[in-house]
């Protein structure tokens, strides 16, 4: 039977957070389950003061239940194809402007006749 209670989250995940934000910013699409791989051993390379910011960052959110993940996060999430939802374009909108801008240079270019 699975439990309901999610896993606490420690100064690790949060590391692992950031640093596929930054991988993502380079192009690397990584899946969580793959990041504590990746992670791991940069992570053992932090110092003390470096790993304390992201612990201190888990008992802050343990403390007040705000797990939420930070607005950086959410900017690189991507959508099936791989496309980053903030740069998602409507292209059916763009096409809609484009052909009335046409039409009012249109209407600008062309003589007025009167009716």
């Amino acid at each position: 039977k699975m439990s309901s209670k999610k896993k606490q989250r420690n100064g690790f995940f949060y590391f692992m957070l950031d640093m596929r934000e930054e991988l993502r910013r380079q192009g690397r699409n990584v899946p969580m389950d793959q990041m504590s791989a990746l992670a791991g051993p940069r992570w053992r390379h932090l110092s003390d003061a470096e790993k304390a910011a992201y612990n201190l960052r888990a008992k802050h959110e343990k403390r007040t239940g705000n797990y939420q993940i930070s607005s950086e996060a959410r900017v690189g999430r991507m959508d099936c194809m791989g496309e980053l939802l903030s740069e998602r374009r409507d292209i059916a909108a763009e096409r809609e402007e484009r052909r009335r801008r046409q039409k009012e240079i249109l209407k600008d270019c062309l003589p007025k006749t009167k009716a």
